[in-house]
């Protein structure tokens, strides 16, 4: 499994080593479709798991984004970190992927994002850094990044 996972390594980096770096720049607006649940640690640390919201995205990067979330807040400080997945989509295609970020002061998030394309974006890779507003029932994000692609190829 080790041997397997290095050669996949081996085969991966370089490819995206060489790849073309396509700088992306732009904002998602994020409305709650699913609150998802929610509790209260005795500690007062709310954790909120599998909450969903969905929105525009505009600039280089133009479509639908959904969004899951897994929010783990202080509520004393206003200090936590999320977590969770993204799916972007437009006529072209998608990026699906991973993204992690850090609250403070309860509605401020800074954080990254990573996802591989399909369709007209097969073999891309986004990668990401945004910062946002979370105020209750909306995500506000400004993201920028690159995305790699390895054959050369543009955005559509």
């Amino acid at each position: 499994m080790l041997a397997t996972a290095l050669f996949v390594l081996s085969v991966i980096t370089p490819a995206m080593a060489s790849a073309t770096k396509i700088p992306v720049k732009g904002s998602i607006t994020a409305f709650l479709t699913a609150p998802g649940e929610v509790r209260i640690t005795k500690g007062n640390i709310m954790i909120q798991r599998n909450t969903e919201a969905e929105g525009p995205a505009s600039g280089d990067l133009s479509g639908t984004v959904h969004i899951t979330s897994n929010v783990n807040l202080n509520l004393n400080t206003g200090e936590g970190v999320s977590f969770g997945t993204f799916v972007f989509t437009d006529a072209h295609g998608t990026f699906n992927g991973m993204w992690q970020a850090r609250y403070t002061d309860f509605i401020n998030s800074v954080g990254a994002a990573e996802g591989h394309g399909t369709d007209a974006y097969v073999g891309m890779l986004v990668k990401l850094s945004f910062k946002g507003t979370n105020p209750p029932s909306l995500i506000n994000i400004d993201y920028e990044g690159v995305v790699l692609s390895p054959k050369g190829t543009t955005l559509p």
